[in-house]
């Protein structure tokens, strides 16, 4: 997860859309503390 934004588009991809269905996994504190502020890092510099 760390490492999203040095990944080829390809990859991008096949993340987010595992990601969709992992997420009801994830516990919602981990979720807003840990994949959200990286994820948000990963759109805003690509």
């Amino acid at each position: 997860m760390e490492n999203i934004s040095v990944k080829d588009s390809m990859d991008k991809e096949s993340f987010f859309k595992k990601l969709g269905a992992a997420l009801p996994s994830i516990p919602p504190a981990v979720a807003v503390q840990k994949i959200l502020p990286l994820l948000a890092h990963a759109l805003e510099f690509g």
